[in-house]
């Protein structure tokens, strides 16, 4: 018979005495401790005092005894005789050793505490690619689907709707509603302006001026920029090692800009300087969301409050731009179903990768989204950068490596 875990020293199981008071009870378990020969669950016969005093089991006793535990010592007839083990008092000065349970490691399963930079798993890692593919290919297809004739503020609102639905149809199916309280209905609506109705438009209506992988090596500078933000709040601690991370990769950006190198010779710098408030809304969007986020909610109630939220923002907006309609090309509603199914899963992702690895883990999909969306630019377009790209790819790099670094544990 396996030896059953011990229990935690200081719990007390007791049985009402049949007949006789608390002093009658504990003279015999007196007796009892002094000489004792059970049979205990472990299946060893000890002979010896039974007990544990301070936390600790003394010599001899079955490691299996719990402290006012029944004992059962087996005789001839088969039936079972039933005693009480007996309970050292407690010592003054001296607290009892609590035999610490093991914790769960923390993974995708369940949250890790707040501040806690949890191991990269494989599976993580494969979320966080396919998060950097999804955000690495939208320019790409919202540039197809705004060059068919559909305004950037209307296809905006569609695929986010489409999005929202869907995700509204899961959260239905496995009975996941929403919390409705002040505190997330008030993150719902900031994090569906700050992250989805201001940027998603922004990126759509650059797109008719800019190519695809101009905002591929834009987006990536939100992680920085999230930093500078959470350095002034206090948030963050400035570092050496993440100031320059900072500046090489916002020199990589602005290099990435220039003419010759993503951006083609004669391109509006002025449309590309209007780029960058979209990693700006992103950055505010990710400290909105640390700091707001109900930390009880899982990531698909989450996902679908905020896009259901961004709707409610760009309803007025389509209104008022006279964009609030369906498309008219059977290849725009197509694509903005697509994009919708991919923001869906994106915004999925990006709650789960959020909450149980951390903005630290999240801030890296940078890398990812500045190669997918070149690739994608040259698959669709094909968008040749220029010789400026390579080293303001590296520069990039260089910088999303030094400033997104989790700091070394301070030692015991």
């Amino acid at each position: 018979m396996p030896c059953p875990r011990p229990a935690r020293s200081g719990s007390v199981t007791t049985t009402a005495p049949a007949a006789g008071s608390i002093r009658s009870v504990t003279r015999r378990a007196r007796a009892l401790r002094r000489h004792s020969t059970s049979v205990g669950p472990c299946g060893s016969l000890s002979i010896s005092r039974v007990g544990v005093a301070g936390g600790r089991m003394r010599r001899g006793a079955c490691p299996s005894a719990r402290p006012g535990s029944i004992m059962t010592s087996r005789h001839r007839n088969g039936r079972d005789k039933r005693r009480v083990q007996p309970v050292d008092p407690p010592r003054m000065g001296r607290a009892a050793a609590m035999p610490s349970r093991p914790q769960p490691r923390p993974g995708l399963g369940r949250p890790p505490p707040r501040g806690t930079v949890m191991p990269a798993s494989p599976l993580a890692l494969l979320l966080l690619a396919a998060l950097g593919t999804i955000w690495g290919v939208t320019p790409a297809v919202g540039k197809l689907a705004v060059g068919d004739g559909i305004g950037p503020v209307g296809y905006a609102l569609f695929y986010t709707a489409a999005a929202a639905a869907i995700l509204a149809a899961i959260s239905w199916v496995r009975r996941e509603i929403p919390p409705a309280d002040a505190a997330a209905l008030g993150f719902y609506v900031g994090a569906g302006l700050l992250g989805s109705a201001v940027p998603g438009t922004l990126v759509f209506v650059t797109l008719q001026h800019l190519p695809a992988g101009v905002l591929a090596m834009v987006i990536p500078a939100s992680p920085l920029l999230t930093f500078l933000l959470a350095a002034a709040a206090g948030l963050e601690r400035a570092t050496r090692r993440r100031a320059v991370g900072v500046v090489l990769a916002l020199a990589g950006t602005t290099l990435a800009l220039s003419p010759g190198a993503v951006l083609p010779a004669g391109g509006s710098v002025a449309w590309a300087a209007l780029s960058g408030l979209i990693p700006a809304c992103y950055a505010a969007s990710n400290l909105f969301a640390v700091r707001f986020r109900p930390p009880a909610a899982p990531p698909l109630v989450l996902a679908a409050g905020t896009l259901a939220a961004s709707v409610l923002w760009l309803v007025p907006a389509a209104l008022a731009f006279g964009q609030a309609r369906l498309p008219d090309a059977d290849a725009a509603t197509a694509l903005a179903l697509i994009q919708g199914m991919l923001q869906a899963a994106a915004y999925l992702i990006y709650f789960r990768l959020l909450t149980h690895q951390g903005g630290v883990f999240v801030s890296q999909v940078g890398y990812v989204i500045v190669l997918t969306g070149l690739f994608w630019g040259w698959v669709f377009f094909a968008e040749i950068p220029g010789a400026l790209a390579l080293p303001a790819a590296v520069l990039i790099f260089a910088g999303l490596a030094l400033a997104t670094r989790p700091a070394r544990p301070a030692p015991a």
